[in-house]
């Protein structure tokens, strides 16, 4: 069903093509889909870049495509046999059922027209947002990261690995009159002992945490010590103590390289996020 192509660019040519032996489903939708696909003429479509290594109906696979398949933040990094097999068989099959879709007539469905499109959107989107993101890279000073680093110790230059006791709860209860009850408790012991005076069950484990991925007033809480920090994320209340601080600190180049990839990231999010002209 999927002929393969031999190219210069892989290292040995498909072998495991055979879709009889990927079960009744992905055969039958690449059988039907083949049939289908050729009584259309295929619209014409933009030149794919790599070596072609395989065919549906008259659709080629690239070895850029398979690329993109399995690695698309990497499209140069070399894949193995193993993956290529994989990917060949996940493009075949979307690429078949793809065709029937257009073989019925579903790519001219007003909703399916409207999903296209926002798809198409959401890619052109997110490169336009990565390419202002490169544009920023340019602009990114020194003294801009430097500040960016001053404004957040906690992932730099204070940054600690927190080992923490937790004491977990999964009340159904008036869970805020619980937090209320034990908000002078200076110790996970009196919580605990709070907990099982009332009966409420509960579970414990000693987690690890990194000051630089967690929000500024948790650490602030933590680094206290006088109270015991309590975070609620249904349907659990969290009632947590550190146990053990090791400073982990981030400096000089090192900083410097995360502070401006977080920058980066943080602009290519904005990007995504601004609304376009006219969205007020």
């Amino acid at each position: 069903l999927i002929s393969p192509r031999k190219s210069a660019s892989m290292n040995s040519p498909m072998r495991i093509i055979d879709l009889s032996r990927l079960g009744a489903m992905v055969a039958v939708a690449c059988l039907g889909v083949f049939v289908a696909g050729c009584q259309k003429k295929p619209e014409a479509k933009p030149a794919l870049t790599g070596q072609e290594v395989g065919q549906v109906g008259s659709e080629p696979i690239t070895t850029s495509e398979l690329q993109l398949e399995i690695k698309p933040s990497n499209l140069k990094q070399a894949l193995s046999d193993q993956d290529k097999a994989a990917a060949l068989l996940q493009i075949a099959a979307r690429k078949s059922l793809a065709q029937r879709a257009v073989a019925e007539g579903l790519d001219r469905q007003p909703v399916i027209l409207l999903q296209i499109r926002r798809a198409r959107e959401q890619i052109l989107a997110e490169a336009a947002a990565a390419e202002s993101a490169r544009s920023d890279e340019k602009k990114l000073s020194l003294d801009r990261i430097n500040s960016f680093i001053a404004a957040h110790p906690n992932q730099f230059g204070k940054r600690a690995i927190l080992q923490t006791h937790e004491v977990l709860i999964s009340a159904t209860g008036d869970v805020n009159k619980i937090v209320q009850d034990v908000k002078d408790a200076n110790k996970l012991e009196q919580v605990q002992t709070y907990l099982d005076t009332n009966k409420i069950a509960t579970q414990q484990k000693n987690v690890e945490l990194d000051t630089g991925t967690l929000p500024d007033a948790l650490v602030t809480a933590l680094e206290k010590g006088n109270s015991i920090p309590v975070i609620k994320a249904p349907p659990l209340t969290i009632f947590m103590q550190v146990t053990q601080t090791k400073p982990a600190p981030i400096t000089g180049s090192n900083a410097e390289t995360l502070a401006r990839n977080v920058m980066l990231r943080e602009a290519y999010q904005s990007q995504l996020a601004a609304p376009g002209p006219g969205d007020g």
